[in-house]
């Protein structure tokens, strides 16, 4: 029993994670319209998303986007799925080179779902929470690189990351390690936020 209920809040927190990050990615693309968007993917110690951004994120951007994602979780907006063709998404994703070609590995009678909350809509197989509001983050601790979200009792770290920008230096080295072998292996198992 204690299992099954360790396991349940372990799936609940990556349903949340994974929700949070396109809560994070619709604050991004409100901030920065042009941005091509990746994966977003939740990991074991949080979440992240690859973004394509028109220019380098700089100290400002943070409490932008960190306010932006307070105001999607404060309007509640439900996560909306819908299944589509691969040619129905192909036309979803036409100024999205990423997401155009993670659709192009795809078989073509595979069925593609969809996820749309306010004007953010991704390439995704979920499954996510029900609504925004379900969300209960409270920026813990914010530098122009990472913020800590906190979930109940446990903190996920949240790092953004510029293309361009050398390594993270707020996280630990072993951090660091640890998740780019999470994301080296969710890219090698074809896992990629679908």
């Amino acid at each position: 029993m204690a299992g099954d209920n360790e396991q349940a809040k372990e799936e609940k927190l990556e349903i949340m994670r994974h929700s949070t990050s396109h809560i994070m990615a619709e604050a991004v693309q409100y901030l920065f319209p042009d941005a091509k968007f990746a994966i977003g993917p939740a990991i074991e110690d949080g979440f992240y998303y690859d973004f394509d951004l028109p220019r380098p994120l700089n100290p400002d951007d943070l409490p932008l986007i960190e306010n932006k994602m307070k105001e999607i979780i404060a309007a509640n907006g439900p996560f909306i799925r819908r299944e589509v063709t691969k040619e129905e998404a192909r036309q979803s994703f036409g100024t999205q080179p990423y997401k155009l070609e993670l659709i192009d590995e795809l078989p073509d009678d595979e069925k593609i779902s969809l996820y749309q909350q306010g004007s953010f809509l991704d390439l995704c197989r979920g499954p996510h929470v029900g609504a925004t509001g379900e969300i209960k983050v409270k920026i813990v601790n914010t530098s122009w690189r990472t913020i800590a979200l906190a979930y109940g009792d446990d903190i996920a770290q949240l790092v953004i990351v510029p293309v361009e920008t050398p390594p993270i230096l707020e996280v630990s080295e072993a951090s660091l390690v640890k998740m780019g072998e999470e994301m080296s292996e969710r890219g090698k198992e074809g896992g990629i936020n679908r």
